[in-house]
């Protein structure tokens, strides 16, 4: 995964998803409004009907009832009404087509003088309710998609303000990791990145300089490290000739003390010898 689409999914993905979460909390506050106010609806409907019933002094009367029954429910909220007496003999009983799974009933008992007057069953739906819970969440998952194909949108433009130079800069790490120090970076932007390239070619700057300062130091103690060598192999040779000299000299040294240790006996040791012959001679001499 390059880095341009590193950066639009690490800056993209939170704000996708903080949408639905937060979408979730609007549809949860929206539904409990809902709830609220059908909740006041239902007391105040059956406060209503209260005041209806117990306003005569005397026995319920029916007709005022029904047609106030019948007004209520021309509300589109109230599905149905049951009243009925206290031997429960129905006094006024309408229900509108309502779905089973969208109403909610409330049953309540009216009394005077400790004895029940009647009973009230109201019936209220709760599809406009629903209704006004799923627009919501039809307008919230809309902008979701809207809010989701802009910032698509802006990041797509905002990768070549952003993702390219950064790849640039990742590139020319590369190439200067891989030892070219005569590369310098060029971003051809303004602001920020422009500082960075400065800074940037500055540095590798700097490096090559130090670089191509090490490379001559190592030359020169490579020519310094020869020379050495060089001077030590003559100086071991110097010496390997000064031991053959020596030996030499030793040697002769041995010859000439020998040579000198003989002399007195070549010399000496034949004086006898010619001695003998001189008396040999004389004494030959006087014979004849």
């Amino acid at each position: 995964m390059n880095t341009q689409k590193k950066f639009l999914l690490f800056t993209s993905l939170p704000i996708l998803l903080l949408i639905p979460v937060i979408s979730l909390l609007i549809i949860q506050q929206e539904r409990s409004n809902e709830e609220s106010r059908l909740s006041a609806k239902i007391n105040y409907t059956n406060d209503l009907i209260k005041l209806i019933i117990e306003k005569p002094l005397w026995d319920v009367n029916y007709d005022q009832v029904q047609i106030s029954c019948r007004s209520l429910l021309k509300d589109e909220e109230i599905a149905g009404i049951t009243v009925t007496d206290a031997l429960d003999n129905p006094i006024f009983n309408e229900r509108k087509a309502t779905a089973n799974n969208h109403i909610r009933t409330n049953t309540f008992n009216i009394f005077r003088e400790a004895e029940r007057q009647a009973t009230v069953q109201t019936i209220y739906s709760t599809e406009t309710m629903e209704a006004k819970v799923a627009a919501l969440r039809n307008w919230l998952l809309m902008m979701w998609l809207i809010i989701g194909a802009l910032l698509a949108l802006v990041y797509s433009q905002l990768s070549g303000i952003i993702t390219r130079p950064i790849s640039k800069v990742v590139e020319s790490l590369k190439i200067i990791d891989s030892g070219d120090w005569a590369h310098r970076l060029q971003l051809n932007t303004k602001g920020e990145f422009t500082q960075i390239q400065n800074h940037l070619n500055a540095m590798v700057a700097n490096i090559e300089r130090q670089h191509t300062e090490l490379d001559r130091q190592r030359r020169d103690l490579e020519r310094a490290n020869a020379q050495l060598k060089k001077e030590a192999q003559e100086r071991e040779a110097t010496n390997a000739l000064l031991s053959t000299v020596i030996d030499e000299q030793q040697k002769t040294a041995e010859i000439v003390s020998n040579i000198i240790a003989n002399i007195p006996y070549a010399i000496f040791g034949k004086i006898p010898n010619l001695y003998l012959w001189a008396v040999t001679a004389i004494l030959r001499k006087h014979s004849d």
